[in-house]
């Protein structure tokens, strides 16, 4: 009895802890403090405005997305470093206004669901993308696409749990990059870099439904 007690005690001044320098890192003399964002739109009066920055975004924070203590521990005692953003290259939003930003350094695809005040890196598991460029979503059917240019294929995402799918690799594809779903047509539409095309796919089963353009400057080219 007098080990388990021990063991106890043990257990919780390590939590203490561990608790003692989570919140130093956060709210330390050290800790860098964010400045207030300056409103800024374009163009300037006496023109119309059109453009109005309100943010910028590298970390859940930025969102309004706070980790819980449990999980700061948790991330502490893995050794798992916060993960902002460093490449950010294309993003999109969801029906529901869940925010995907492709990050080409990391290889992820971070998720904010201000929301639901939840994070989220894509994949989770299984293989990792290796150039990730462009993405784009069905919400119809509930599927996110990411193109991955150094692999030739299109990675399938569910938008609800960030499982794979499954990935497009027909044809010819060279170098996927921009994508977008038209809804009207039901189709997803991948920019192929390296053929100068357009590859044009069926939401239903991914089945190719043709080809538009070809390299060149005359019209269809």
């Amino acid at each position: 009895m007098k080990t388990v007690r021990l063991v106890r005690r043990l257990l919780a001044v390590s939590i203490a802890a561990v608790l003692l320098g989570l919140n130093l890192a956060c709210v330390g003399p050290g800790a860098p403090t964010r400045q207030p964002v300056v409103a800024r739109i374009w163009p300037s009066p006496p023109e119309v405005p059109r453009i109005s920055f309100e943010n910028a975004l590298s970390r859940p924070a930025d969102m309004g997305i706070e980790e819980g203590v449990l999980q700061r521990i948790y991330r502490f005692l893995a050794g798992t470093p916060e993960t902002p953003l460093v490449n950010p290259h294309g993003l999109t939003a969801d029906a529901q206004g869940r925010l995907y930003v492709v990050d080409a350094y990391t290889r992820k695809i971070h998720v904010y669901d201000r929301a639901e005040r939840s994070y989220q890196l894509w994949p989770a598991t299984g293989k990792d993308l290796v150039s990730p460029i462009g993405i784009t979503i069905d919400d119809a059917r509930g599927r996110v696409y990411v193109s991955d240019s150094a692999q030739a294929l299109v990675r399938v995402f569910s938008r609800d749990k960030g499982e794979v799918l499954g990935e497009i690799r027909s044809g010819g594809m060279g170098r996927p990059t921009g994508m977008a779903v038209n809804p009207l047509t039901d189709e997803l539409l991948v920019v192929d870099t390296a053929n100068s095309t357009i590859l044009r796919f069926a939401l239903a089963d991914h089945g190719l439904r043709g080809v538009i353009g070809r390299e060149g400057i005359e019209t269809g080219q």
